[in-house]
């Protein structure tokens, strides 16, 4: 086998998520032949590598969804996984598998930062990762009803599900693992000859030798689902491989410019409507927590005012329909809360001075609104103030 053609497979020793931005220990081996598993600080420069990830720092999840494109059901993703997630779904990196002819689709979600973090270690070691997998989705996925997948690497137990769900577990977790199973669960064990199969699983047990737990998955990772390395994380060589479109897109754009202003017009308008609509979403979530895939914010913020009792629905649709554009269009600013009490809407704003808050209680006035700040305070480089806004004029 040529130097060209060998693989580095590579994964975190451990897989506690506190150690993930300072790994200290690899396990690694090649697809060379003969090529022995190993365990170090300083793993072998390699240009081509992938990169085994523990399912445990990220949420792995087949989901249920109407068909629809592959566009929309990029947009889709983050609203159907605010069920399972906490914290700001809409920056995590998500990847998702081609939707099935029933509309289930698996999908994983990670930290942007985490796996950012990763790669960059990887490249102070003079490695380069052209792909990097979710372990335990390596595992072969038994689809038969009731059917798993388990494996021992390291400490942890990988599991897959007969969803094509996977998660990383500890020890301990195999416990809890078995009191959600039954008699007729069927577990397939895949483990080496100094290895043996847990003993806390209930159900029948099938067992398949392999040489190496590593070795097995990184056989298998070509085949994995899910690839983590897109969008912004694409891998060197597709980077590279656009290179060159680069000069191309800038001589069109700069003919675009030599032509007329159109063209910058048009995008200008396109992010002040993205900035609109993103606002106005934030609105609504703020507003109405319950809410949690805004389609049409007017229809589904009445819908949600009607269920509501005791507040003028029709005063806070006004007042958020004129209030909203008017944020948007303030750099800079971003809305901290929202509260609707007394015919009053009350926002919690932080911005880069008084002169923008001034400017957007002009803008309000001008509207037919009363406007006044309250609470404002100063930091070295941001402003925070509360703005009461109400109907009638000034």
């Amino acid at each position: 086998m040529r130097e060209a053609d060998t693989t580095l497979y590579i994964r975190p020793a451990a897989s506690a998520l506190a150690g993930a931005t300072a790994i200290s220990d690899w396990l690694w081996l090649s697809n060379a032949p003969q090529a022995e598993l190993c365990s170090g600080v300083k793993p072998p420069a390699s240009a081509q590598a992938t990169l085994l990830l523990p399912a445990s720092w990220m949420h792995i999840r087949r989901l249920q969804l109407p068909q629809m494109s592959a566009a929309k059901l990029a947009q889709a993703l983050p609203f159907a996984l605010e069920d399972y997630l906490a914290g700001e779904v809409e920056q995590l990196h998500i990847v998702n598998s081609r939707q099935q002819p029933d509309g289930s689709v698996l999908v994983a979600a990670i930290e942007p930062h985490l796996l950012q973090s990763v790669i960059e270690q990887l490249q102070a070691h003079d490695i380069q990762p052209q792909s990097a997998k979710a372990d335990a989705l390596c595992l072969p996925w038994q689809s038969d009803s009731n059917s798993n997948s388990i494996m021992q690497l390291q400490e942890d137990w990988l599991l897959r599900d007969h969803r094509g769900d996977a998660m990383c577990l500890s020890a301990e977790e195999l416990d809890w693992l078995q009191s959600t199973q039954d008699a007729d669960t069927q577990w397939h064990w895949y483990g080496s000859a100094r290895q043996q199969p847990p003993t806390q699983l209930q159900g029948h047990l099938h067992q398949h030798q392999i040489i190496e737990p590593l070795q097995a998955l990184s056989a298998a990772s070509a085949n994995a689902e899910l690839e983590l390395l897109r969008g912004r994380f694409s891998s060197q060589e597709q980077q590279q491989t656009r290179l060159w479109r680069a000069p191309a897109i800038a001589a069109a754009v700069l003919l675009l410019i030599g032509s007329g202003y159109a063209i910058s017009d048009y995008l200008l308008l396109q992010d002040q409507l993205q900035q609109h609509q993103q606002q106005v979403q934030s609105l609504m979530r703020q507003t109405f927590p319950e809410i949690t895939t805004i389609v049409n914010p007017r229809v589904q913020a009445e819908r949600a005012l009607a269920a509501r009792t005791g507040s003028n629905h029709d005063q806070l649709l006004r007042l958020l329909q004129i209030t909203a554009p008017v944020i948007a269009a303030q750099q800079l600013t971003s809305l901290q809360s929202l509260e609707f009490a007394s015919e009053e809407l009350r926002l919690q704003l932080r911005t880069a001075s008084v002169t923008r808050l001034d400017e957007m209680l002009l803008q309000l006035r001008q509207q037919g609104l009363q406007a006044r700040l309250e609470g404002v305070t100063s930091d070295a480089d941001s402003v925070r103030a509360g703005v009461v806004i109400s109907g009638g004029t000034n």
